[in-house]
């Protein structure tokens, strides 16, 4: 990492845990270790951040940035962390919410096993190894930018590589007796486009808000398409869209 950079993230570091902590950390990505825990100012329990990753960066977003903040008319229920890479967003969605039920959706193998690490304290956590889809299709999981935060799924039957099942979001509250959605977050790797070009009308009134990254135009169309008439009032927070349902 260059050393502008990684001053840039120690001063971001120091705002989230402290100075001493920053140290500490800082010390631990000196001695290249691959996995550095690390303790937030706002938590009780330690996270696993990887060195060699972009986990420090999405870490910022959503404890410093609070990427995920989403103003709602009554405390939220159920939560659906689509694409929940290794939990960060779970557990600040567990802390920030502790009566609610956060249900943390991911695909990818590594990144689920650091999940389960992040979210083991929060009995408020529930973990699925899935890909959010249109159906239950058995996915390909792919990864072309290297980059752990940007595994990608298809529909495939090739044989080889890492696969991993579908699923809509009527199993998923289903197979957690939630009858809706509060928040619906979802970086799902341009998964969107499959997600909201499928039956929308068997979940989308579920929902009171959408916390969502968009992965280029034609996702963008998409979901914006998907959504129009639905009674969203749409704005924006750093990288994410946010679509808070209007009271009638």
């Amino acid at each position: 990492m260059p050393g502008k950079q990684l001053l840039r993230r120690l001063h971001k570091l120091i705002h989230l845990v402290g100075p001493r902590r920053a140290f500490l950390f800082l010390l631990q990505w000196l001695m290249r270790r691959r996995l550095i825990r690390i303790r937030l100012r706002s938590l009780e329990n330690d996270l696993l951040v990887r060195r060699s990753d972009s986990d420090i960066t999405v870490l910022w977003q959503v404890f410093g940035e609070r990427e995920c903040d989403v103003p709602l008319a009554r405390p939220p229920r159920f939560i659906v962390d689509g694409g929940a890479y290794v939990g960060y967003t779970s557990v600040y969605f567990a802390n920030r919410y502790p009566d609610a039920l956060v249900i943390a959706v991911e695909p990818a193998r590594e990144n689920h096993q650091l999940l389960v690490e992040n979210c083991r304290p929060y009995r408020n956590i529930a973990i699925v190894r899935a890909g959010l889809w249109n159906s239950d299709a058995e996915l390909k999981i792919h990864n072309p930018g290297g980059k752990s935060w940007a595994f990608r799924v298809s529909e495939s039957s090739e044989p080889g590589g890492d696969f991993v099942s579908g699923i809509t979001i009527p199993q998923l509250l289903a197979g957690h007796n939630a009858p809706e959605i509060d928040i619906l977050k979802l970086d799902i790797e341009g998964a969107e486009e499959a997600l909201f070009s499928g039956d929308l009308q068997a979940w989308i009134e579920t929902v009171r808000a959408i916390v969502i990254e968009v992965h280029g135009k034609r996702c963008d169309e998409i979901v914006h398409r998907a959504l129009a008439g639905q009674n969203f009032k749409e704005s924006r927070q750093g990288e994410k869209l946010i679509f808070t349902r209007m009271l009638r």
